[in-house]
């Protein structure tokens, strides 16, 4: 998967989740 479509789920993923999701667990997925 290219890191730009990674980028784009992640920052649609914090849309969703309002950032209720915290950047640590974000980045540990990447």
């Amino acid at each position: 998967m290219d890191f730009k479509e990674v980028f784009q789920k992640e920052h649609v993923t914090r849309k969703f989740t309002n950032r209720k999701v915290p950047e640590n667990a974000i980045a540990e997925i990447i």
